[in-house]
């Protein structure tokens, strides 16, 4: 303790003659200040007191806090080998073992293109490893991006048990690409995982996930909001709208069922919401605009649909690419599409990766198409542009169901 505030940690374990002096760590603006040390001695000192002769601890060899241990008095007893786990690899895993729960024998399909290859190798990795009837099938072979998906993709697909999509989102492909894929998956009763945009980044956070957790909490998000009439989310920052809830709610919890699609890195609760009105300031990630926190986007929304000449940004340039995106795509990606909460729990910081960011715990929108597939709306647009509110208060019915950012269920 400094000045009556905690600065640092230390954990002594002591079982018959041994100590284990372990999670030694001061906070970053307290360093240099020999708390270290002074943590490490008393620790060393109880563990003397409860009658421990042998006191060690476990550290990286040549390392700098291998030093640090030296001049407090221990010694290098013996080397060993150390295992830590393989982030990527667990992320890989994940989508494969538990998400899609491929098996032996299955026919896979990856359709892939060359700017997610390096995160798609780790997924096929993993997938060699249960079923060696894969076929990898790479964009860039059919043609030059965006495009109608090819007859021949499709064909594919109704001969597999699971499909992984890991490919960029290039502007434009919801309705010749994405939505076709989705068609298919429905009416064959397929299995689809769509990793857009994955990454290193995405496996390593997003995917080294407790997915069972993910699902239970999902469900329990669905069950209190799923009955709602309307829906009320306010924040500090000026957010202030209320929305009608009338079409279907769907999970997307990382488990794909036939006929099912998921998007990996998972964790949403959503719908397509009805009569939304109010102002919305967008202050976490937007999709094509990237990070907001600096530079917060306002927008009017009358019955659903975003008003122009409402819409401010200290960003200028920020501000012309939402209006061109939102009022330029075509006759519907002006209307909020969409209205969902992050369920991933496990997610702390946002990465500015919006396949990964609107799982992040809070609520976001979407202007434009409204996944009808999943909402049972009709209308379609080809732009899906999702943009995440932060720290938000949320209230279904009057039932709060979101404080300032953090869960009340």
């Amino acid at each position: 303790m400094l000045n009556g505030k905690p600065v640092g940690i230390a954990t002594l374990v002591v079982s018959k003659r041994f100590g284990l002096v372990t999670n030694i760590a001061v906070l970053q603006e307290h360093r240099g200040k020999n708390l270290g040390s002074a943590m490490s001695l008393n620790t060393v000192s109880e563990a003397i007191e409860k009658k421990a002769d042998i006191i060690f601890l476990q550290t990286e060899h040549k390392s700098t806090n291998e030093k640090f241990y030296k001049k407090l008095g221990f010694s290098t007893k013996f080397l060993g080998t150390a295992f830590a786990l393989d982030k990527l690899a667990y992320g890989a895993k994940q989508a494969v073992n538990v998400c899609v729960k491929v098996k032996p024998g299955d026919k896979i399909i990856v359709i892939t293109d060359n700017k997610t290859k390096n995160a798609a190798d780790l997924v096929i990795k993993e997938i060699k490893k249960v079923t060696e009837n894969l076929e990898v099938l790479v964009l860039e072979d059919y043609g030059k991006r965006p495009f109608q998906v090819p007859d021949v993709i499709l064909e594919k697909l109704k001969n597999s048990d699971a499909v992984f999509v890991i490919a960029d989102y290039v502007f434009g492909e919801i309705p010749t690409f994405y939505r076709p894929l989705n068609e298919c998956v429905e009416k064959n009763k397929l299995i689809m995982a769509s990793m857009v945009e994955l990454n290193k980044q995405l496996l390593s956070e997003g995917m080294n996930a407790d997915y069972e957790k993910i699902r239970e909490f999902s469900k329990q998000v669905f069950n209190a909001v799923k009955d709602s009439k309307e829906i009320q989310v306010t924040t500090e920052l000026g957010t202030d709208f209320s929305l009608k809830c009338r079409h279907n709610w769907a999970i997307l919890d990382g488990f794909p069922t036939p006929g099912k699609w998921v998007n990996l890195p998972d964790g949403e609760v959503l719908t397509a919401p009805t009569g939304l009105n109010g102002k919305i300031v967008i202050d976490g990630v937007a999709e094509f605009l990237g990070v907001l926190t600096k530079n917060p986007l306002t927008v009017e929304i009358k019955n659903n649909v975003a008003q122009k000449n409402s819409i401010y940004c200290s960003d200028k340039k920020t501000e012309e690419k939402f209006i061109k995106l939102v009022f330029g795509s075509d006759k519907n990606s002006s209307k909020i599409g969409e209205f969902a909460f992050g369920t991933n729990l496990f997610l702390k910081k946002l990465c500015g990766n919006l396949t990964q960011d609107e799982k992040f715990p809070s609520v976001h929108v979407a202007f434009g198409d409204p996944h009808g597939s999943l909402t049972g709306t009709k209308w379609k647009s080809k732009l899906h542009m999702d943009a995440i509110i932060l720290k938000p208060t949320v209230f279904a019915d009057g039932k709060k169901i979101i404080k300032k950012g953090k869960y009340t269920l």
